[in-house]
């Protein structure tokens, strides 16, 4: 199935197995909102580095869990236990194990699985993926949640958009604040192999192939290049994340500076 189908709602889904077991690596991409995770979840996929997806999201979590696991996901650490292993045996392509996480995610599953659950993990390596342009990531959250649409690849508008207000921009702003500090404090401890990406890396090309060249797949900078020519990358909210950041950016701007300042960084 082509890359641009891969999406929140069709991560689950029977065409995307894939049982090449047992995993030689992991390949964990540690994300926050709105900084191009799913366009990177389907380069990844296009480039054969297994079949990452957001496999801790709830929807997809409830529709994995059906599929593999007979039900609903339990609240108690056993089920997670076991829809990890599901993932390892299901999704692993061309010996990838391949994810994406957002720190909420993350810290909830680290709850239920203990704090060291990734080094059960063969050979990690994590992109630490972010977004350099902040009021665009937190316009494009705002975005995300007036409409409900989450991926360029849909179309839908699934919810009215409400009144909006400073404070409410504010919000949005400290969950991307706490989300990149949260990775901050986690990444300093790690051992396995980071690689950094920006969003804005991900229309070019050859800043893409050179972060992802140890990876050994092989794939050029024009390879990368014309797969990312079949990849969704007009959103259908751009025209509102637009209209938000005329009306709210400089404020927002203003607030994360806050923020900054306030954790001392």
């Amino acid at each position: 199935m082509d890359a641009d189908y891969l999406t929140f709602d069709t991560a689950w889904a029977p065409q995307f197995d894939a049982h090449d077991t047992p995993p030689k690596a992991a390949l964990a991409i540690l994300s926050t909102p709105r900084t191009g995770s799913q366009s990177l979840c389907r380069l990844l996929y296009a480039m054969g580095l297994g079949v990452p997806a957001e496999y801790f999201l709830q929807r997809v979590t409830e529709r994995y869990g059906e599929r593999f696991l007979g039900g609903a996901p339990s609240i108690d650490g056993a089920f997670m236990k076991d829809y990890v292993r599901a993932i390892q045996t299901y999704r692993c392509r061309n010996g990838y194990l391949s994810y994406k996480i957002h720190a909420d995610q993350h810290r909830q599953l680290s709850a239920d699985l203990g704090g060291a659950w990734e080094d059960a993990l063969p050979n990690v390596t994590i992109i630490r993926l972010r977004r350099r342009d902040i009021v665009g990531q937190v316009v494009s959250l705002g975005a995300a949640l007036q409409t409900g649409i989450w991926d360029d690849a849909s179309g839908v508008l699934l919810k009215k958009p409400s009144a909006l207000n400073e404070a409410i921009a504010e919000k949005w702003v400290e969950y991307v604040f706490r989300a990149e500090q949260y990775w901050d404090r986690y990444l300093k401890n790690r051992k396995q192999r980071i690689l950094s990406l920006y969003c804005e890396d991900l229309a070019d090309a050859e800043k893409i192939q050179a972060t992802l060249s140890v990876l050994g797949t092989g794939h050029s900078s024009g390879d990368i290049g014309n797969i990312l020519k079949l990849l969704p990358r007009s959103s259908h909210n751009n025209q509102l994340a637009r209209e938000l950041a005329q009306r709210f950016g400089a404020h927002i701007s203003r607030h994360w500076q806050r923020l900054l300042a306030k954790a001392g960084a």
